[in-house]
């Protein structure tokens, strides 16, 4: 998906680790129905009791939050993913990088160019 915000989407987050759980969470508070789905059965139990494997401030909360609604769940079961919206990494790392320049300049950096930029350089 390019070009536009998801809002109330299907979505698989594939890989529960530190940027995975982190970004599963976000979406699901958000307001998207969200499964997280990672290869380690003891992780994905840990997440959806609420307990994140990493220290990330107020994370427990809102795994516990989000699936208390129904909209987050964690699995080991990558059939989970049929039907759910595929979202690239290239948002993140756009947002990453004007979050980085934010913070360093105190410039809000325009992210439509930095999109548009990195698609050039990597051909996407």
């Amino acid at each position: 998906m390019t070009g536009r915000e998801p809002s109330g989407l299907r979505i698989a987050v594939i890989g529960c680790g530190y940027l995975g759980a982190v970004h599963a969470a976000g979406l699901a508070a958000m307001g998207h129905h969200v499964v997280g789905i990672d290869r380690d059965v003891d992780k994905a139990e840990a997440l959806a009791r609420g307990e994140a494997p990493f220290y990330e401030p107020e994370l427990p909360e809102l795994l516990r939050e989000a699936s208390a609604t129904g909209r987050l769940r964690f699995t080991t079961d990558m059939a989970e993913a049929r039907g759910c919206t595929v979202l690239d990494g290239l948002g993140m790392l756009v947002n990453q990088g004007a979050i980085g320049v934010r913070h360093w300049t105190g410039v809000e950096a325009d992210r439509t160019v930095m999109r548009r930029t990195v698609e050039e350089i990597f051909g996407v």
